[in-house]
């Protein structure tokens, strides 16, 4: 493994493979279905008004299963390629499932953060395990969306208002 240096001009490449690049892309995919899944979050009535709402949260998630897809179908070239598609897959299965057992697990999972991410110490490492915790914490609040949730905060508890503050990707 090389050392991080100014005057090594690789020490950046871990944050350039093919999964890595594409799994930005797909948390910007993940981030836009969450949005839509959450503006139909609560809805019960029969309001044809809602039909686009519908659309665009169908529409987005199934770009993000297509992202999710891209993501799963490039080799893992480093370990972190290994663990960000773990976490695409988390969104795979999640995405697809019906039973309540399966996404605890899936939460449960999901929630052994230490288990994804990468050794600290290294800058590139630290920039990647950002990335991981991004992924991570979508995760948190796409399962929390079958709760009826509108998002959850790092703690658990029902946040029912986004954060505008809050860096998106």
């Amino acid at each position: 493994m090389t050392n991080p240096s100014p005057s090594n001009p690789h020490h950046l490449s871990g944050l350039r493979t093919p999964v890595v690049v594409r799994f930005y892309a797909f948390l910007l995919f993940v981030n836009k279905m969450i949005d839509a899944e959450r503006d139909l979050s609560g809805y019960s009535g029969q309001d044809p008004a809602v039909d686009a709402w519908i659309r665009d949260a169908e529409n987005a998630h199934t770009a993000t299963l297509g992202e999710a897809a891209i993501v799963m179908s490039l080799p893992a070239l480093t370990e972190a390629d290994v663990r960000l598609k773990a976490i695409a897959r988390l969104f795979l299965v999640a995405m697809k499932s019906s039973d309540p057992d399966q996404m605890a697990y899936l939460r449960h999972r999901a929630g052994q953060t230490q288990a994804f991410l990468l050794p600290w110490g290294d800058p590139v490492n630290f920039r990647l395990n950002q990335l991981i915790l991004k992924g991570l914490t979508l995760f948190g609040s796409y399962a929390a969306l079958d709760d009826g949730m509108i998002d959850v905060s790092p703690d658990e508890t029902p946040d029912h208002g986004r954060d505008e503050t809050a860096p998106n990707l």
